[in-house]
């Protein structure tokens, strides 16, 4: 029996033990979720964060639909001090569909400290340890397709070849699975869901609308802002944005994370 039958799948399984640890779920404080912003991303990632600020900003008056499924800028700006609300404003210099704005610079910055923030309490996992397993985990893949590509070995020895690579493939694409939300983070998502319900009617303070928004999505979106969700493109996913559930949509149970190329990013 040749040594690399062995030699091969035994790298594979190195890489996937530290990507195991490294996705392993971090500590987390048992806290409540009340921000908005924090409450959006959890569920739905930066997108989510983005169409909050984007309905707190239709809200004052600032932002209304453009044309096509764009959100455009209807008024000026007056003591914007809710830093992605800022930088969401600015990307607005023209019309943009919510994926342009959550993709431009001054945007990725408030969203990356809101990542930093969730990250930090446990309630996602951390961005470099997430794509460094991911990277792991292609590479734990390629090295046995390698393996099997890298010449012909016995017949009696295919059988065995084929079931020993079988295991690390099964075991990578089950840990790709594993979403970017952690368990305390779902639960802490449930808590504050059942504290603040889904709202029955229009009838509501602005603070209440972007907590329904960030928490409960397109149904506070219709009840809330019907027509600006609608112009605007607020519910349209035309790309592979990013989410914390599962494949290509942070919808696995309440959580995950989008399904990228190798070594690609996560939320």
């Amino acid at each position: 029996m040749s040594w690399l039958t062995w030699t091969y799948p035994a790298t594979a399984t190195a890489a996937l033990l530290v990507a195991a640890a490294l996705l392993r779920a971090p500590r987390a404080a048992d806290d409540e979720v009340t921000d908005p912003y924090e409450a959006a991303y959890l569920r739905d990632g930066r997108r989510g964060a983005v169409v909050v600020a984007l309905v707190a900003l239709h809200l004052r008056g600032t932002v209304d639909a453009g044309p096509r499924g764009t959100a455009r800028i209807s008024g000026p700006a007056r003591d914007l001090s809710q830093p992605l609300q800022r930088a969401v404003y600015e990307a607005l210099y023209r019309p943009s569909g919510v994926n342009t704005v959550a993709a431009s610079r001054p945007v990725r910055r408030p969203l990356d400290a809101l990542r930093g923030r969730l990250a930090g309490a446990g309630l996602i996992r951390g961005d470099r340890r997430w794509r460094a397993a991911r990277v792991l985990l292609c590479a734990a893949v390629l090295t046995v397709v390698w393996e099997l590509a890298s010449g012909p070995l016995p017949p009696w020895n295919s059988p065995l070849r084929t079931a020993v690579s079988a295991v690390p493939v099964a075991a990578a694409v089950a840990l790709w699975a594993v979403p970017r939300r952690t368990g305390a983070g779902r639960r802490v998502l449930q808590r504050a869901r059942e504290r603040f319900p889904r709202p029955r009617t229009r009838r509501a303070s602005p603070e209440s609308v972007l907590l329904a928004v960030a928490l409960h999505g397109e149904p506070a979106l219709r009840l809330a802002v019907p027509h600006f969700t609608r112009e605007a493109g607020l519910l349209a996913r035309r790309d592979g944005t990013e989410s914390l559930y599962g494949v290509n949509h942070w919808h696995s149970g309440g959580g995950g994370s989008g399904t990228s190329a190798c070594g690609s990013g996560g939320v």
